[in-house]
């Protein structure tokens, strides 16, 4: 399990040092590449891609320990912040904003990826991940739908699920659930794969595995 965590922070920094390398020679249209990858892999796998390839799941992580260290709380997401009306209007936005620029022949002074990114930090210092990576970006909402055909996905072998909140409370995005049985349940069209509650599990009952099968069978 070690070893998968490991292997993961190498391939958030990896894919982190080539985005910024794209940033700097001023070719983001190969990172677009590596979205739709990461689009056209969830169908099947899940949304890899938020959990380990994102620059924006990578970056997360220093912000939060700089929080945690200077104890600045997050403050509560507005309701109006939750709506899906809003979410699947910033796609539109978004991406309408991209084909009408590019049909227009208008040049952006930067990147829509880097724009997305910085507006990702400006919220991470002030509120919880959940915000960003549920609600307010549009291509964790892509990948929201994206995945939901995904033929793998993170489960809670509720047989020896003993309840204890641990992987509630490292959850990036918020989808796990405490059921009526104290039991814990993932919502897997909003989970960033990222293996963050299967890191923390003491009872090793959080698995990857396919639709359909038993946990650990």
């Amino acid at each position: 399990m070690k070893s998968k965590k490991y292997l993961r922070i190498v391939s958030q920094l990896v894919f982190l040092t080539l985005f910024l390398f794209l940033v700097y020679i001023g070719n983001m249209q190969l990172w677009i590449v590596v979205f739709i990858i990461g689009v056209t892999a969830s169908i099947g796998l899940g949304r890899l891609y938020c959990g380990w390839i994102c620059p924006m799941d990578t970056l997360a992580r220093p912000i939060n320990w700089f929080k945690d260290k200077l104890s600045v709380g997050a403050l509560d997401v507005p309701d109006i912040l939750r709506s899906k009306k809003l979410r699947y209007s910033i796609v539109l936005i978004f991406f309408g904003s991209m084909v009408m620029f590019k049909f227009l022949g208008v040049q952006l002074p930067f990147p829509n990826v880097l724009i997305i990114t910085v507006i990702g930090v400006a919220f991470l210092t002030v509120f919880d991940e959940e915000l960003f990576h549920k609600y307010l970006c549009p291509y964790g909402s892509i990948l929201s739908l994206s995945s939901r055909p995904s033929r793998y996905m993170m489960k809670v072998d509720t047989d020896e699920c003993i309840g204890c909140g641990r992987c509630q409370s490292v959850c990036p995005a918020d989808t796990i659930e405490t059921l009526d049985s104290e039991e814990m349940q993932i919502h897997t069209k909003e989970c960033l794969t990222c293996f963050s509650c299967q890191d923390v599990c003491p009872v090793d009952c959080i698995v990857y595995e396919k639709k359909g099968l038993t946990p650990h069978s």
